[in-house]
């Protein structure tokens, strides 16, 4: 699945093991979703690798705007260490509109697209 291409959603487990539940403007979200993206250009493998790398508060890397914005805000780090981030794939032969579908679900469910998405 790795070598493959579709959707990718991010999401932050407790200290414990279980779920975040991340405050949002309508709902809490019981699943913990950070983020939610899609790659059509390269593999899940790839694209993965980019963004542990942007999320490194050491390295430079900005190639992965969701990852970015994870290093730039040090309340969401404190909140949702990254050794507490997890990742779901999803294969998809349309990964732009299965993002656009999930991100759109989230929104009407949350009044907002998850932490991590831009608002754009």
């Amino acid at each position: 699945m790795a070598t493959q291409k579709g959707v990718y959603i991010l999401f932050a487990k407790n200290e414990d093991g279980k779920l975040a539940v991340i405050k949002r403007v309508a709902n809490d979200d019981k699943a913990g979703i950070l983020y939610i993206g899609q790659t059509t250009k390269q593999n899940f493998n790839t694209r993965l690798k980019m963004m542990r790398r942007v999320m490194n508060i050491e390295l430079k890397a900005t190639a992965h705007s969701g990852a970015k914005k994870y290093k730039e805000i040090e309340a969401i780090r404190n909140l949702f260490p990254i050794n507490g981030l997890y990742v779901k794939l999803e294969v998809s032969s349309k990964p732009k509109k299965r993002e656009h579908d999930l991100l759109e679900k989230y929104r009407q469910k949350f009044g907002e697209v998850p932490p991590l998405n831009s608002t754009s």
